[in-house]
C-alpha cells in the first residue's frame, strides 16, 4: 500500500488526472483531486505542488460550475508566468492557453464580452505559434478552447451581432474553423498515446492502492 505522501503515488496520480482530462472525464478529475487532498491533509505543500495549480483541476472546476475556484487557479498561473517571463509572458503559448481557459470561464458565467476579448487575444498565439513541446493533453485543451470560442461566436451570430469590440464575428469564425481543422489533425496523431497510457495496468494499480 502506497503512503499518501509518496513521490511515486503523486506523480502517478498527476499522470492519471491528465489522462482523465484528455478523455473529458471531469467528475473523475475532481474525484482524484479530492482523494489527493484527503491523503495529503498533513502535507498541504505537496497538495499545492501537485494538484492545486493544475490546469486540469481548473478546467474541471469550470465545467462543474465552480467558476471562482477555476478562475482563482488560472489567476495564480498567470501571476506565476509573469514572474517567470516578465513582460514577455503575454507572448507565450502557455499564457495564451490560460487566457483561453479563463475565456471559457467567463463564457460559462455569461460575460460574453469579456470572454470574446480573452478568446480573441489567446487565439493570436494559439494559431501563429507552437508550444515548446506538444502533448495530447495540451492539444486537447487547445481544441476545447477553440470549441468554446466557436460556440460563443455562434451565439452572437444567432442574435444578429456581427461585431463585438474589435472582433469581426464572421471573419473570426473562419479563423477559428481553420485552427480547429489543424488541431484535429494533431489530435489524431496524439490520441493513440492517450489510449496507450489509459491501458497502463501498472499506473492504474498504483493509483488504486
Amino acid at each position: 500500500c502506497s503512503v499518501p505522501e509518496s513521490l511515486a503515488l503523486n506523480k502517478a496520480r498527476e499522470v492519471y488526472i491528465r489522462i482523465l482530462a484528455q478523455q473529458n472525464k471531469w467528475p473523475d478529475v475532481l474525484k482524484q483531486v479530492e482523494v489527493a487532498r484527503a491523503g495529503l491533509i498533513n502535507s498541504p505543500e505537496l497538495f499545492n505542488k501537485h494538484y492545486a495549480s493544475s490546469l486540469d483541476y481548473a478546467e474541471a472546476e469550470i465545467y462543474a460550475g465552480n467558476l471562482s475556484v477555476g478562475k482563482n487557479i488560472l489567476d495564480r498561473k498567470i501571476k506565476s508566468a509573469v514572474q517567470q517571463y516578465s513582460h514577455k509572458a503575454w507572448d507565450t503559448y502557455e499564457v495564451s492557453i490560460i487566457q483561453g481557459l479563463m475565456a471559457l470561464a467567463y463564457s460559462k458565467q455569461g460575460n460574453s464580452i469579456k470572454a470574446v476579448e480573452l478568446f480573441s487575444t489567446s487565439l493570436l498565439q494559439l494559431i501563429d505559434s507552437s508550444p515548446v513541446r506538444s502533448t495530447a493533453n495540451l492539444e486537447g485543451r487547445k481544441k476545447r478552447i477553440l470549441s468554446g470560442y466557436t460556440r460563443q461566436l455562434k451565439s452572437f451570430i444567432d442574435k444578429g451581432q456581427l461585431q463585438v469590440q474589435w472582433v469581426d464575428i464572421p471573419s473570426e469564425l473562419f479563423r477559428v474553423a481553420n485552427a480547429r481543422k489543424n488541431s484535429d489533425i494533431q489530435n489524431t496523431m496524439t490520441a493513440s498515446r492517450v489510449r496507450a497510457a489509459a491501458g497502463n495496468n501498472e499506473l492504474s494499480g498504483l493509483i488504486r492502492h
